[in-house]
């Protein structure tokens, strides 16, 4: 996370001497966006622990007795 920051700070100071309040500005949104992309990720829903395994346990089980039916 430090070097995370260090790496802004530097974009940051080199964007304000390069180019100005413009440059600084973009640092700055591209980080905002980024953030927002990583919440939206993470904040996706998801399936609950183990209904992957039910679902393919209940397949079997739904094929087992089909083929013991026939």
């Amino acid at each position: 996370m430090t070097v995370a920051a260090l790496l802004v700070a530097v974009l940051s100071v080199t964007g304000y001497v390069f180019v100005g309040e413009v440059g600084v500005l973009a640092v700055v949104v591209a980080g905002v966006a980024g953030l927002t992309w990583r919440v939206a990720a993470a904040s996706r829903p998801r399936p609950p622990r183990g209904a992957v395994e039910r679902v393919a346990r209940a397949r079997r089980r739904a094929q087992a007795h089909a083929q013991a039916c026939e």
